[in-house]
């Protein structure tokens, strides 16, 4: 993520950013070092007691409406991970809106997503009770979605095709990129 944010917005110290469905934080401990401030979101006040006790340098607060509690274009990224799964098709449109709201003209909107396409990811969420009832988004899906909602995708990616890292692995990781086989994509868009 933050190559992505290299890539796009410059200095990652110098970026603000929001995690929405931050659960725990688990996500953020990587993130908290290298950004200049991080905001995490989300319904369960006991995942952000955690995520707080985790990440004493972050900022959390609940969030279980539809809007966001911050200034339009008050931030530089906003980023889900595995989170738009979990909203309903009728509220995608809604929810990725919202998380543009939040992002400066320039800015960057992330979404990491399972890919429906690779075997073990619907295995695991078929046996996953909190998925019981979700519908995965392919790739193209999500890049249609951020299109729609004002927002321009540029970057795709599949990740996640081996569970462990390495140099070599790491190399055939970006080699495949392209391939959609990898467990999980990420689709990077910017504000207009």
């Amino acid at each position: 993520m933050l190559d992505i944010c290299q890539r796009h917005l410059g200095d990652p110290g110098a970026v603000s950013v929001v995690d929405v469905g931050c659960g725990v934080g688990l996500t953020d401990e990587y993130l908290v070092p290298h950004v200049s401030t991080l905001h995490g979101v989300d319904v369960s006040v006991k995942a952000l007691e955690q995520a707080s006790a985790r990440n004493p340098a972050a900022k959390y607060q609940p969030c279980s409406t539809d809007a966001l509690p911050f200034e339009t274009a008050s931030l530089d990224l906003a980023f889900c991970s595995c989170v738009l799964h979990h909203v309903d098709d009728d509220r995608r449109d809604d929810f990725v809106s919202e998380l543009r709201r939040v992002v400066r003209p320039g800015g960057l909107v992330l979404i990491f997503e399972h890919n429906p396409i690779y075997p073990l990811t619907r295995l695991a969420v078929n046996r996953c009770d909190l998925d019981d009832v979700v519908v995965l988004l392919e790739r193209r899906a999500a890049c249609e979605l951020l299109e729609r909602t004002g927002l321009r995708p540029v970057e795709r990616r599949y990740i996640m095709f081996f569970p462990r890292g390495g140099t070599r692995i790491d190399a055939v990781e970006r080699a495949l990129r392209s391939v959609p086989l990898g467990a999980q994509y990420y689709v990077a868009a910017l504000r207009r």
